[in-house]
């Protein structure tokens, strides 16, 4: 199984709710793993977990996630994505990005 992610990197400001796309295929073809999960942590290190179980994850696509991650605190947010299937949890895909303050 392999994993892609799309996160526009960019400035972000309080309020902004970016887009996370995770992609997921195996031998070549778009693939539903059994459960995604997306933890994303504010600089103030409280953590949210979501599962594609969870309404916040939406599934539009055979091998698409999608999850807008509201962003409520200026600095340093941490993305960790992962997803398992048939009792194996695939390598995890972590990522930074900023959020300027007012």
């Amino acid at each position: 199984m392999a994993a892609a992610i799309a996160f526009t990197d960019r400035p972000y400001e309080i309020g902004d709710n970016p887009v996370l796309t995770l992609s997921f295929t195996r031998a070549g073809s778009a693939f539903d793993p059994d459960t995604v999960t997306v933890t994303y942590r504010n600089p103030h290190n409280v953590a949210v977990t979501k599962t594609d179980a969870d309404a916040e994850i939406t599934n539009p696509s055979v091998g698409t996630y999608v999850i807008n991650i509201p962003l409520d605190a200026p600095g340093e947010w941490k993305v960790y994505a992962r997803a398992t299937h048939t009792a194996a949890q695939f390598a995890g895909i972590t990522f930074e990005f900023s959020v300027n303050g007012l």
